[in-house]
């Protein structure tokens, strides 16, 4: 589903961006973190306006499992990335933004999640809108599963239910051990199988399975350097709610497009976590 507000802002946004493109680079150097084996693909179907909860958006989204480290985050951003890098080595960078292809990769999620990266905990990376980029760490699964007896095929595999209280929420997920790895979609793994599907009881949240494949040869987990402000998952998310309700944008866009963004961060009520602690 396309986002047309997110499409307008892009638009923006790279307007702003050219003049200084045509003496910076845009991305910076990457940290290698593991060899990368598997991309997992996943559709994220969300409800963040609990005033309307019969709008709802949809968005790609991707696991790169490696040997020790996985990483998760919006396709779009993915390949945005993996794009713009490779553009910006061929010197054809602000030739490619201009184009406005670069507006075909826009997302709503801008986080990147490492798991077990250091070893033992989560490391998330994520930009307050229009403002800065913040790192967060926090343990690896913190949550208790339960797994229960009830079993289901998904798109051919055999898998098994299990439920957990995470952020505030209770999630029921479906995991098969036909695929080994104690991973899957967002901050979830922890059980002994691939994580295919796993929604919040109010289907608020839904992560659905759409496919698995090898990465390429030589294909890397990788972690671009940033001047992220290093922080807490409290602080962070303390940080974009009161950037949010004070309208730290404002002074950045015209005011009549300010206001449209403005009703759209109110009407992002409903946040995957709801216990931000």
């Amino acid at each position: 589903m396309k986002n047309n507000y997110i499409k307008i802002l892009v638009t923006l946004l790279l307007g702003f961006c050219h003049n200084a493109m045509a003496q910076l680079q845009w991305f910076g150097p990457v940290t290698e973190l593991d060899n990368a084996k598997l991309m997992v693909t996943y559709r994220l179907t969300y409800r963040e306006d609990t005033t309307n909860l019969e709008k709802f958006g949809c968005e790609r989204m991707v696991l790169i499992i490696g040997n020790t480290i996985s990483n998760f985050q919006s396709y779009n951003k993915y390949e945005s990335d993996r794009i713009g890098r490779q553009k910006q080595n061929e010197g054809i960078l602000l030739e490619w933004v201009q184009s406005g292809a670069a507006q075909d990769y826009a997302c709503r999620y801008q986080y990147s999640i490492y798991k077990n990266h250091p070893n033992g905990k989560i490391t998330t990376t994520d930009k307050i809108f229009l403002g800065d980029s913040y790192e967060y760490e926090e343990n690896l699964y913190t949550y208790s599963w339960k797994v229960v007896d009830d079993t289901a095929s998904i798109s051919g595999y055999s898998c098994q239910k299990a439920i957990c209280d995470f952020s505030g929420r209770t999630w029921e997920a479906w995991f098969s051990e036909e695929l080994p790895f104690n991973d899957g979609p967002y901050k979830f793994g922890g059980l002994p199988g691939l994580i295919l599907n796993i929604a919040d009881t109010q289907g608020h949240y839904v992560f659905e399975f759409l496919s698995i494949e090898k990465m390429p040869e030589g294909s890397k987990i990788g972690k671009e350097e940033n001047d992220y402000i290093k922080t807490t998952k409290q602080r962070f998310f303390d940080a974009m709610r009161i950037y949010l309700k004070e309208g730290g944008y404002t002074d950045k866009v015209n005011e009549d497009f300010a206001k449209k963004i403005q009703a759209v961060m109110k009407s992002r009520n409903n946040p995957i976590e709801l216990d931000r602690k």
